[in-house]
């Protein structure tokens, strides 16, 4: 049996050998006594295959050391492998190759030095040596750790290697050495938890491994994976220090190379823009469904400032070199924000800055928070030309404030309209290649031009705790550029609202992240500011400022021919920042906007406030209570060990459960075996899903000491999404979840309920047929009925109700109704009771509330008024006539339904324009009547990107307004 196949027999089947190599140990540790032979050994570079590790699609390496065995093919007594180490690749591993004293001999050192953390408590390095004359193997081998090295973040758990750690026979570099019982076939590690290690933020079940009813997946994995989160959620518990908020300002400007010459207070100091006037209210602004109002300053100054630039240096030798125009550059940007700071910028002092050719990140402090600041490393990465430069690409920093770590990153990611690929790969290069090598010291003798020493250790990046990723994202809005313009045109205020509202349904960014095809799990604040690209500052400019020029474009097509075409440079929302955490529920967003007032650039500068809840936790009291609670875990992993946990019940019964309103559970679940147990909820089929869409289960998995009991919260919520199936069924809610012990049995756990169904979420075609509400109906009669009715009763009511009493109401459609009067009027349609009360009828309230009601009545049907299929002939009409010719292509059930809206919304407008004589003179019925067309448009006309492509949505204003007006 040849060596690879004999290693291969001692792995798993989840592993691989990507490179071996056959050498000669040290008899010392001692790197001058490298040459000193004991015994041959074989090395093997292994890889961890099951990329469902961790759902990144990364592999996970090691190397493992074996001794006893004779690699020559042709020898008459072969010794048998067995493994004496088991070490991740991962950045605390350094590996150095050396010219050895005999001729054709190398020398190879593999060192391991733990964490930052775990040196202040016991301060050690593991150094192994190894000669070998076989130069191509050793090339081989030290390849493939880089890799890993490359791709393969540092990580809280290599759990994988559990099973090798304990086939030892000496001190192994896996951790803290393993503790293993005789009898034991599976390992148990008493370790400490790295603190301040970068954590995937995807829930723990989605980290574990495939499982189904009656094949329970890799379960040494997730028992182990399982422990860790156990242990990571009880120090969260018991090891919290006192919880502390700072505040955080995140800042992008891309200065298209020029010099500071404005001041820069707006952009550091003001959460929003001003606003145009609004037309309707005399110049006065009134609160809006669209538009969350901020005070005119940050209430308490930030603790943080990390801002970051793109472009800051355009010259083509910056590509190349480093140059003093640069540092002049850099210098007069970081001079221009202590300028801007004013009165404050004393408080603040710079404590990291990190640049590559024009992009630069700057992090400034406040004095008083920087004692509590450490662990301070930079990062970058050029993707722009040949896939390399500088000209694309990030810079990042990564702080610990306390013990909670934080990462921000600066992009410029590729530009152009039809570059929207090449963005998505920027992006995903970056996630894989952007590194936070070792710790930077201010008290070293050796720096890197910026104060601080940088470490030559590997990288370990991975989405940390807190994350923000800030920059020129370039993503733009798939809209015509006459659109464009004309959605942001108008003065008023409620128009230019719902013209962003409508725009931010085209962006590319926000579709994107929908589609999981990049920045997947990151979040975004509202985006209520006008674009922040492209301005001029010539005469070529629109009303706005917006770049009127127009530009070549090349697109490159299949095979090597060029297409060109001449488009204009439309705005855009280029410049973001996004932000991802494993602690949501700690990050709150507080500001989110654009700052018109600094026109220097091409962009406008854009800032985001946040308030991140920080931990003060004793580390050291921490690591204990780690390895204590490892302890106290012990050896579950043991398959002779037996795991008993009791289900107080096997069923749940939800009582009657209605829409919007959640119904919430408790299911009791004991551990009445003698050791600890893990447990997860599985499907019913393989890749099927754990439980039914109207359902939610915390947790999903977990583990329970011996003699404890959980409670775990089974939650029965229905909103338009869910709901709409379950219309069309039974009332009754059937569901079965598995709960799965892991190395021991299956629960079957039922859950049932009595829905009660809603007029919402069904389809006109459908609802024509309910002769009585909802709630009374029995559905095997009207399923069959033929009489039809000319149009759903509850818009019929909803209409009435408002042609009689809200035909002069202000701020109908616009102003956000009160949701208990809301669910009150939801409840009237599906029970046929009053939607008010006599003495209420005149409240203007409720008029409100009824108004929303209907829109979102109309925007909850399975299937629009207008079907997207005949989306693209509604915007053929160039008339009235026209528009009304196409009415006959309506289905049946959706002619009355748009002639009685758009009979009343014109009631209504000619109502306004009667009143505006009167009260308002600036109001003109033209604004109030693009204003409902600009409400009910992309209702009545919703998109359904799976049947038909997006509309324009001035096209569909333009269509309704032939019938409103």
């Amino acid at each position: 049996m040849s060596a690879d196949t004999e290693i291969r027999s001692l792995l798993r089947p989840s592993e691989r050998v990507i490179a071996s190599l056959r050498a000669s140990a040290s008899a010392s540790d001692d790197k001058s006594r490298s040459n000193q032979n004991v015994n041959e050994v074989a090395l093997a570079v292994i890889a961890h295959v099951d990329s469902g590790d961790r759902h990144d699609g990364l592999e996970r390496g090691s190397v493992i050391v074996l001794d006893s065995v004779s690699l020559n093919p042709q020898s008459v007594t072969p010794k048998k492998l067995r493994i004496i180490s088991a070490t991740p690749i991962t950045s605390e591993l350094t590996i150095s190759i050396a010219q050895g004293m005999t001729q054709g001999l190398f020398v190879l050192t593999l060192q391991v030095t733990t964490s930052s953390e775990s040196r202040s408590r016991s301060a050690h390095e593991t150094t192994r040596t190894f000669t070998t004359s076989d130069s191509h193997a050793l090339s081989e081998f030290t390849s493939a750790c880089r890799r890993f090295q490359s791709q393969a973040p540092n990580e809280d758990s290599f759990a994988w290697l559990a099973s090798y750690a304990a086939m030892t026979t000496a001190t192994s570099a896996y951790d803290v050495p393993p503790t293993v019982e005789p009898q034991s076939r599976h390992p148990q590690t008493h370790r400490t938890l790295p603190i301040a290690v970068p954590v995937n933020s995807l829930p723990l079940h989605e980290c574990l491994s495939s499982a189904a009813a009656g094949q329970p997946g890799d379960e040494d994995k997730d028992i182990a994976m399982i422990k860790e989160d156990w242990v990571r959620r009880t120090l969260d518990v018991e090891c919290a220090g006192d919880k502390t908020t700072i505040r955080i300002r995140i800042g992008s400007f891309n200065v298209n190379g020029k010099y500071p010459s404005q001041d820069l207070h707006p952009w550091l100091r003001k959460p929003s823009s001003p606003q145009l006037p609004n037309a309707m209210s005399g110049g006065k602004e009134t609160a809006s469904v669209y538009t969350a109002k901020i005070g005119d300053a940050i209430q308490g100054e930030p603790d943080l400032f990390v801002l970051g630039f793109q472009e800051l240096d355009l010259a083509p030798e910056s590509l190349l070199y480093s140059t003093s125009a640069a540092a002049a550059r850099v210098d007069a940007w970081t001079a221009a924000i202590f300028a801007g700071l004013g009165e404050l910028r004393d408080e603040y002092q710079k404590i990291a800055i990190h640049q590559l050719v024009g992009m630069l990140i700057i992090i400034l402090a406040k004095k008083s928070i920087i004692p509590r600041i450490s662990q301070i490393r930079t990062a970058s990465l050029g993707t722009g030309l040949m896939g390399i430069m500088g000209n694309k690409g990030a810079v990042g920093l990564r702080l610990v404030v306390s013990s909670t770590s934080l990462t921000f990153v600066n992009s410029h990611l590729a530009a152009a309209d039809e570059m929207l690929a090449r963005r998505n790969s920027d992006f995903h290069d970056l996630e894989r290649r952007l590194v936070f090598p070792g710790e930077l010291r201010e008290d070293s003798e050796s720096h890197d031009g910026m104060g601080y020493e940088r470490s030559s250790i590997g990288g370990d990046y991975d989405y940390d705790a807190d994350m923000v990723a800030s920059g020129d994202l370039n993503y733009r809005i798939d809209l015509p550029d006459a659109d464009v313009r004309a959605l942001l045109s108008s003065p008023n205020l409620h128009l230019r609202e719902l013209g962003v509202r409508d725009m931010v349904l085209h962006d590319q960014l926000k579709n994107v992240i929908k589609e999981g095809q990049s920045f997947k799990g990151f979040l975004e604040g509202d985006i209520t500011h006008l674009p922040t690209y492209r301005f001029a500052t010539g005469l070529s400019t629109d009303a706005l400022g917006y770049d009127m020029k127009w530009v070549l474009s090349r697109h490159t097509s299949f095979g090597s021919s060029l297409s060109r075409s001449v488009i204009r440079r439309r705005p855009a929302w280029t410049d973001r920042v996004l932000w991802m955490s494993r602690h949501p529920s700690q990050v709150n967003i507080l500001a989110y906007a654009a700052h018109s007032e600094i026109t220097m650039s091409d962009h406008r500068p854009l800032a985001a406030t946040f308030e991140v809840k920080i931990n003060d936790v004793d580390k050291l009291k921490q690591a204990e209570m780690a390895a204590t609670l490892f302890e106290k875990i012990g050896n579950i992993e043991d398959a002779e060990a037996t795991h008993k946990l009791k289900l107080a019940s096997s069923t749940i019964d939800l009582g009657a459960v209605s829409f919007r309103r959640p119904v919430m559970k408790q299911m009791e679940l004991q551990n009445i075996g003698k050791i600890a147990s893990t447990f997860r909820f599985v499907p019913m089929r393989p890749r099927g899903p754990i439980h039914a869409p109207w359902l939610s289960i915390t947790p999903l998995a977990g583990l329970i000491l011996p003699g404890e009991t959980m409670s775990i919260i089974i939650t029965a919520f229905i909103d338009e999404r869910t709901a709409a199936p379950l219309n069309m069924n039974p009332n009754r809610l059937d569901e079965t979840l598995i709960l799965h012990t892991a190395r021991g049995k299956d629960h079957f756990v039922s859950v049932t309920g009595q829905y009660q169904p809603t007029c919402f979420a069904n389809s006109l075609s459908w609802l024509v047929r309910l002769h009585e509400p909802i709630r009374s109906t029995k559905r095997e009669v009207e399923s069959h009925s033929k009489q039809l009715l000319n149009a759903p009763k509850e818009i019929m009511r909803l209409v009435n109700w408002l042609m009689s009493h809200a035909t002069n109401i202000p701020g109908l459609f616009i102003t956000r109704a009160d949701e208990g009067l809301v669910d009150n009027i939801r409840d009237a349609l599906d029970t046929g009771n009053e939607i008010s009360a006599e003495e209420k009828l005149s409240d203007p309230h409720v008029a409100i509330a009824v108004g929303e009601t209907l829109l979102r009545f109309l925007d909850s049907l399975t299937t629009p008024v207008v079907p997207a299929s005949i989306h693209a002939r509604c915007m053929e009409a160039t008339s009235r006539d026209e528009a009304f010719e196409i009415l006959d292509q309506f289905p049946e059930e959706s002619v009355n339904v748009w002639i009685s809206i758009t009979a009343f919304l014109h009631f209504v407008l000619q109502q306004d324009a009667h009143a505006s004589k009167n009260v308002n003179e600036d109001t003109d019925q033209s604004t109030r009547a693009n204003i409902i067309a600009a409400v009910f448009a992309p209702i009545l006309l919703r998109d359904d990107a799976a049947k038909a492509p997006r509309v324009s949505p001035l096209a569909k204003r333009k269509f309704l307004l032939y019938f409103i007006t």
